[in-house]
């Protein structure tokens, strides 16, 4: 892709959101200090709290854990690992819905980034219901060089704009 149109928004946030993360893959735990820090923190934890649970069932879940995790970092067989990784979350938000559990989303390592970014999945049901509205709103192009691949640029495409109180903005 040499250029590319990207609407860029920035959101308020009324409570404080309640997400599932998935700090397991080894790529993004060695580029990203907060996968570490989170799945160092989920390790700790199954020795903690899960010290009753046998040690092939703790491995198995984590290798489990780490699978996935790694799914959704994969950049080839985008088609298929997104069919995985959107029924992982949907499975994820059903289950937690069912036990009662609220969650608001989900991090998960990107896949465009070699595993190194963050992303995040939100219900929409959030923005329904005002809990995340936008307040600003920007599209900018990326350009890629053609020259050096790995040099790009994001110029402004469009002046910003302020969406109104239901959350509406034309360019």
């Amino acid at each position: 892709i040499h250029r590319q149109l990207l609407t860029l928004s920035r959101w308020k946030i009324k409570r404080t959101l309640n997400v599932c993360m998935l700090p397991f893959s080894e790529r993004s735990c060695d580029q990203n200090k907060d996968f570490k820090r989170a799945n160092d923190k989920y390790l700790y934890y199954m020795d903690s709290e899960l010290r009753h649970f046998p040690r092939k069932k703790k491995e198995d879940y984590l290798k489990s854990l780490q699978f996935i995790s790694e799914i959704f970092c994969q950049k080839t067989n985008k088609q298929a690992c997104y069919r995985i990784s959107a029924v992982y979350y949907n499975l994820i938000m059903y289950y937690a819905q069912r036990n009662g559990v609220l969650l608001d989303g989900l991090i998960y390592p990107s896949a465009n980034t070699g595993a190194a970014g963050m992303n995040v999945v939100l219900r929409k049901e959030l923005a329904d219901a005002n809990v995340i509205k936008p307040d600003y709103v920007l599209m900018m192009e990326m350009i890629r060089d053609s020259c050096d691949p790995k040099k790009i640029t994001f110029d402004s495409a469009s002046e910003e704009v302020i969406p109104d109180t239901v959350g509406n903005f034309h360019f």
